[in-house]
């Protein structure tokens, strides 16, 4: 797995614990939390755009 995919997937794992978080909690502490993981996704995203493969030729 390439960095970029590994970055992608780390965002995706980012935005689905703040959504746990925030789903399961509701203390204010702990949605700041969930806000923070939410804005590195996002960073990581932006970095990180998805790369277009060239479809394959069967």
């Amino acid at each position: 797995m390439d960095d970029s995919r590994q970055l992608r997937a780390q965002a995706k794992r980012c935005r689905q614990l703040a959504d746990q978080i925030s789903d399961v909690f509701a203390h204010g502490g702990l949605i700041a939390l969930a806000d923070d993981l939410e804005s590195r996704a996002a960073e990581l995203e932006s970095e990180n755009p998805p790369v277009r493969s060239n479809p394959t030729q069967e």
